[in-house]
C-alpha cells in the first residue's frame, strides 16, 4: 500500500483506471485503494477523479477495510498451510461436524 501511495502522490490527481494503469493492478485493487483512502481521510473526490487531502503520516492498518483483508488473508494462509487433518479437526471443533 505505501508503494501505491508514493506513485499516486506524485500526480496531481488521479482516478481508478490511473491506480489500475500505473501499478498494473486490476479493478478490485483499484476500488479497495480508493477505499482504503476514503476510509482513512487521505483523498477526497476531485472532478475528474481524486485528490490528496491529507499530508499527515497514516496508519493504513486503522481502515476496516484493510482489517477485513488481513483477516481473510490470514484464514486463507492457515488453510494453504494447513493440512486435511487439521482443517478437519477444525471444522469439527467449530460446528459439532
Amino acid at each position: 500500500m505505501v508503494k501505491i501511495y508514493v506513485k499516486l502522490k506524485k500526480l496531481p490527481y488521479f482516478s481508478k483506471f490511473d491506480i489500475i494503469s500505473t501499478l498494473g493492478t486490476h479493478e478490485w485493487v483499484a476500488n479497495t485503494v480508493l477505499k482504503i483512502f476514503s476510509e482513512l481521510h487521505l483523498i477526497k473526490k476531485a472532478k475528474d477523479g481524486f485528490i490528496f487531502k491529507s499530508q499527515t503520516k497514516t496508519d493504513l492498518t486503522q481502515s476496516k477495510t484493510y482489517q477485513d483483508i488481513f483477516e481473510k488473508k490470514k484464514t486463507i494462509d492457515w488453510l494453504y498451510h494447513s493440512t486435511n487433518q487439521e482443517i478437519k479437526h477444525y471444522l469439527e471443533g467449530k460446528n459439532g461436524l
